[in-house]
């Protein structure tokens, strides 16, 4: 098993080895680029466009889901480690 030095948590916000981030970059630029897209139709346009926020919304909820997933599936096999090898 691969022991890592204890980072303080900053640096841990920055570390790419180990990350999920690469597997989830796209879906994280899209939920931004669409999230700016309204912020300029906001301030261009002067209102607010219902059909965008519903998309941005729908790709919130997409994006929290895997991240929710991706946790229980970590805290899942973090117990089973537990029983297994008494850790």
């Amino acid at each position: 098993m691969i022991v890592r030095p204890k980072l303080h948590w900053l640096r841990l916000v920055f570390v790419w080895h180990g990350s999920v981030l690469g597997k989830i970059l796209l879906r994280l630029g899209l939920n931004f680029g669409m999230g700016v897209i309204v912020v300029l139709l906001v301030v261009f346009k002067g209102s607010f466009p219902t059909g965008a926020a519903t998309w941005l919304t729908v790709g919130l909820v997409i994006f929290m889901a895997a991240s929710i997933q991706f946790y229980a599936r970590w805290r899942r096999l973090r117990r089973e480690r537990e029983v297994v090898h008494g850790v």
